[in-house]
C-alpha cells in the first residue's frame, strides 16, 4: 500500500543544480593559452632574420616550429575553453523526492541521466581547489554491482558511482541530497522491520502448527500401547486366543 502511495503522488522538485567552470581550471587555460600566445610572437619575431655561415653563406633562422606550436597550440586551447564552456551551460541537473536528473556535456560528449533516490547508497562532497563534485554511490539494484552500468558514460567508472562536475551551487545540493537519501533510509528500514514481523508471526504459527500434529502423534501412540497392553494381560489370561490377539493388534496398528 505504501509503495503504491509513493507512485501515485506528484514529484516535488526540491533543487536544480548550476554549474560553473572552476577558477583553476579557468587559471590553466589561461596560463597555457599566454604561453602559447609567447611561443607565436617569439615564432614571428624570427621572421626576416639571417645567419651567415662561411662556405654555405646567409641563411634564414625563421622559427617555423615556435610559429606553428604557438598557432596550432592557441587554437586547441581556444575550442576546448569554448566547448567546455557551452558544455557546462548545456548541462543540467534538477533533485526531486524520487529523482535526480539532467544532462551532462563535457566538449562534444552528452550524457542524460536519471537515477531513483532508492538506487542511491550515499552520496558523497568532493571539493578541490574550487572544483566541487558530487559522487553518487551505488549498491543497491536489480543485481550485482558489477552488472549495474550506473556510471556508464561521462565520469562514471566500473558501474557502481557517478560523478556531477563543476556544481555552483553544490552545499545546498549535497544538503539536500542527503536529507532525501536519510529520508528513504528510514522509510526502508521502517518496511524492513514490518516485513520481518510478519515472517516472525508466520514462523509463530507453523511452529504452533507442527506442536499441534506432534502431541496429536504422541497422544495416538500412547493409546495404541495402552489397547497392547490390555490386548496382552487378556491373552496372558486366556481370555482370548493367540489368533484373536493378532487380529486385534493389527487392527490397532492399521498393519
Amino acid at each position: 500500500m505504501n509503495e503504491i502511495r509513493r507512485n501515485t503522488e506528484k514529484e516535488k522538485e526540491l533543487v536544480t543544480a548550476k554549474f560553473k567552470m572552476p577558477l583553476i581550471t579557468m587559471i590553466m587555460y589561461g596560463v597555457f593559452f599566454l604561453l602559447f600566445i609567447i611561443f607565436f610572437i617569439v615564432g614571428i619575431s624570427s621572421i626576416g632574420k639571417t645567419e651567415y655561415i662561411p662556405y654555405i653563406g646567409e641563411i634564414d633562422k625563421t622559427d617555423y616550429f615556435m610559429i606553428t606550436l604557438g598557432f596550432f597550440g592557441i587554437v586547441f586551447i581556444g575550442v576546448f575553453f569554448v566547448l567546455q564552456y557551452l558544455g557546462l551551460k548545456k548541462s543540467s541537473c534538477i533533485l526531486t523526492d524520487k529523482v535526480i536528473r539532467g544532462i551532462t556535456t563535457i566538449f562534444v560528449v552528452r550524457k542524460t541521466y536519471s537515477y531513483r533516490i532508492d538506487e542511491i547508497d550515499n552520496v558523497e562532497l568532493i571539493s578541490s581547489l574550487g572544483e566541487h563534485n558530487l559522487k553518487l554511490n551505488f549498491t543497491q539494484g536489480n543485481g550485482k554491482v558489477s552488472q549495474i552500468n550506473f556510471g556508464g558514460g561521462i565520469w562514471g567508472s566500473s558501474g557502481n558511482f557517478f560523478i556531477i562536475k563543476y556544481i555552483k551551487n553544490y552545499q545546498e545540493v549535497y544538503e539536500k541530497l542527503t536529507q532525501v537519501l536519510l529520508s528513504v533510509k528510514n522509510e526502508k528500514d521502517l518496511m524492513v522491520d514490518i516485513e520481518m514481523a510478519k515472517i516472525q508471526v508466520q514462523r509463530e504459527q507453523v511452529q504452533a502448527i507442527s506442536d499441534l500434529a506432534t502431541a496429536k502423534s504422541e497422544t495416538k501412540i500412547n493409546e495404541e500401547l495402552i489397547q497392547l497392553e490390555k490386548l496382552a494381560e487378556m491373552l496372558k489370561a486366556g481370555i482370548i486366543t493367540q489368533e484373536e490377539f493378532d487380529a486385534k493388534k493389527k487392527k490397532i496398528l492399521s498393519l
